[in-house]
């Protein structure tokens, strides 16, 4: 009847009143509430943030050896190249005097001589080649060495000499160079020779 679809039509809308009332009533109590879950998102991204930084410094500390023991590793290869730049340089010079390339009757210190150079300096400035027929100085040249190597673990180019006359574990002589070491007494990466006994 018209009364009973009017009372239905009437009990709808009552009841679309009220879940707009109640859907109201949720965004303002949302509305309220968001403030403190914004404020444990928040929180949360703190959180990650904290854990983010410490894995990086655990990561950085680990790394850090890492690195040093790379920069040294380059410092030995360098160390053995300048080592054998020099001793090879040494060893042509004996050869060269044993075999009258150069001539060696106007140096400093003869007597000391011994067929090897009176200094590293002697291998960069050179020894006048030698002739026969002449009594005088030729006036040419040969050096071995274009510079002094570097010694990579001091940074400078002091190394250490030791004589022919001098005893195998005696550096320090000034007579002539027949070998030479570094100044640098630390352990080296392999953890059984130092760096000196190279």
């Amino acid at each position: 009847s018209w009364h009973g679809s009017g009372r239905h039509h009437g009990v709808q809308q009552m009841v679309r009143k009220g879940e707009k009332k109640g859907h109201q009533l949720w965004q303002r109590n949302f509305a309220r509430l968001s403030p403190d879950c914004r404020s444990s998102e928040s929180g949360f991204t703190l959180l990650e943030l904290i854990i983010t930084l410490l894995i990086i410094s655990i990561l950085a500390a680990g790394a850090v050896p890492v690195a040093r023991n790379l920069t040294r590793k380059e410092k030995e290869r360098q160390l053995k190249i300048s080592l054998r730049e020099i001793r090879l340089a040494i060893d042509q010079y004996h050869k060269d005097c044993e075999e009258k390339v150069i001539d060696t009757r106007f140096l400093k210190n003869p007597e000391k001589h011994a067929c090897y150079p009176e200094s590293l300096d002697t291998l960069v400035e050179g020894v006048e080649k030698f002739d026969a027929q002449k009594i005088l100085p030729t006036g040419v040249i040969k050096r071995y060495l274009r510079r002094k190597p570097i010694d990579p673990m001091t940074g400078r180019d002091d190394w250490e000499t030791r004589s022919v006359q001098d005893e195998p574990d005696s550096f320090g002589g000034d007579q002539n160079v027949y070998d030479v070491r570094s100044r640098f007494r630390q352990l080296s990466l392999d953890g059984k020779t130092y760096y000196s006994e190279w």
